[in-house]
């Protein structure tokens, strides 16, 4: 199979730039090439040109719409990923939360999480401190201010400017001295946030 042009690559590079605000540079066309290319052979076309030209038909956006959207993420996740986080929590954050067992009206929030393996084992970790029901469906937007917010490998998809716009929606979510714990790939270096680095990759907000 031809590789993906410049014409085409372009052309997805804007719509995937413009519709879903992820970062798509040069350097990432092989990744995207290598991604389509069970798709275009799953619907029998032979090049990329075709299944583009399909892609941004009519029916094209009706039906591949959410195709696109698995093609450019990452849909990994696991049980307990990010586990220095677990840790931290078990052992400094929850215990701080909770000094001599007094138990309070606490909120936690997994933001951008996959499948729901995130959620599941943050309930875990929350269960053994005897926390009653700690899972709760929300579509966002939650009308809710939260005391711990999740948002782990979401900010890569992202560029500088677009990463700020986020982190700063999500701390309007979070309480003065709460806490949000990121991906240990990410980095919010030189953004101009109400944040104070705690340890890698987990803040709290001033």
């Amino acid at each position: 199979m031809a590789k993906l042009n410049n014409k085409d690559f372009a052309r997805l590079f804007e719509f995937i730039t413009g519709e879903f605000g992820f970062k798509m540079p040069d350097l990432k066309r092989i990744m995207l090439q290598s991604r389509l290319q069970k798709r275009v052979k799953d619907l029998g076309y032979t090049n990329f040109s075709d299944y583009i030209d399909y892609f941004f038909s009519k029916k094209g956006m009706e039906e591949e719409f959410m195709h696109m959207i698995d093609i450019v993420s990452t849909n990994k996740t696991d049980f307990f990923r990010e586990n220095e986080h677990f840790e931290y929590m078990m052992h400094t954050l929850l215990p701080d939360l909770y000094p001599n067992g007094k138990k309070g009206n606490l909120k936690f929030w997994s933001a951008g999480c996959s499948s729901g393996e995130e959620p599941y084992s943050l309930a875990m970790v929350l269960a053994e401190y005897r926390i009653g029901n700690p899972l709760i469906d929300e579509v966002y937007p939650t009308p809710f201010v939260f005391d711990v917010v999740f948002y782990q490998n979401v900010l890569i998809y992202f560029d500088r400017g677009m990463q700020e716009k986020i982190i700063l929606k999500l701390c309007s979510r979070i309480k003065n001295e709460g806490y949000l714990f990121l991906g240990h790939s990410e980095s919010i270096a030189g953004l101009n946030l109400p944040l104070k680095h705690i340890q890698p990759t987990i803040f709290m907000k001033t």
